[in-house]
């Protein structure tokens, strides 16, 4: 089930990745993830590629799968924290991805995804997704989320997005993830423009550079996140999370994800 959820496809140097749930908007479910951990593992021990990743249909991720966030509250702690690991992990192999990684943001993206945007190289979406980050809005600090964004964006950039919610991408507006808005109908050829961009340069050249830069860059953040991973933990047990989770299943009546 799990190698369904995620589309592995590789055409000589590069890699596409799809998130293949749109029934359920391609929520981050523990199948998608684990299946997306380990392609990325198998990823580190072969050759740089260059990776693209992006969803199935009008959905990039709505993010953590509703139903299991329910869940959560009732699991062991342990458990949790290996949970919230695992997604640490994700983040970790991503960013330190010695190949190119682009991501092209099909459709709206939300929550947990919003982080796996911020490990990218090269970022394009849709003209008039929308982005964002509805977890405080339901008494949820996203821990992880919010230290993946600050690698990339920074601290107050991070905080700025994680607070205000969702936004609407334009080509007027500019937000700290996104490299490039595109029209839906010129997508896919923006998207392959770029890959051959990235096929002109000599990866392994490229990819000496990148982890020059990013290996002392994770250095500084590899404490916080093993902080922030028991922190989201202790945030799936707290009153407001379980209040908030409760109110958005009924709002939702249990169909899609929001989050």
């Amino acid at each position: 089930m799990s190698e369904e959820l995620l589309r592995v496809q590789r055409i000589g140097s590069t890699v596409r990745i799809t998130f293949n749930n749109p029934e359920r908007k391609n929520a981050l479910s523990p199948e998608l993830l684990s299946s997306f951990l380990e392609t990325m593992r198998d990823l580190h021990r072969s050759s740089p590629a260059i990776i693209i990743i992006t969803g199935k249909q009008d959905s990039f991720s709505a993010g953590a799968d509703i139903h299991y966030l329910q869940k959560l509250p009732k699991i062991d702690i342990k458990e949790r924290e290996n949970n919230c690991f695992l997604f640490a992990e994700l983040i970790r192999l991503l960013y330190l991805y010695p190949g190119p990684v682009i991501i092209g943001v099909n459709g709206t993206a939300l929550g947990a995804s919003v982080g796996i945007i911020a490990t990218a190289d090269f970022t394009i979406a849709k003209e008039g997704i929308i982005i964002g980050n509805p977890e405080l809005s339901i008494g949820f600090a996203p821990y992880v989320t919010f230290l993946a964004i600050a690698l990339k964006a920074g601290f107050d950039s991070a905080l700025k997005l994680i607070t205000q919610g969702h936004v609407k991408v334009t080509q007027e507006t500019q937000h700290p993830l996104i490299d490039s808005v595109i029209h839906d109908k010129s997508f896919e050829d923006s998207l392959k423009t770029i890959i051959d961009k990235f096929l002109n340069l000599n990866i392994n050249a490229f990819a000496r550079l990148k982890m020059f830069a990013r290996r002392k860059k994770w250095q500084e953040f590899e404490n916080l996140f093993n902080e922030a991973i028991k922190e989201n933990a202790l945030e799936y047990q707290k009153p407001e999370f379980i209040t908030g989770v409760n109110i958005l299943m009924k709002k939702l009546k249990g169909s899609i994800n929001d989050i």
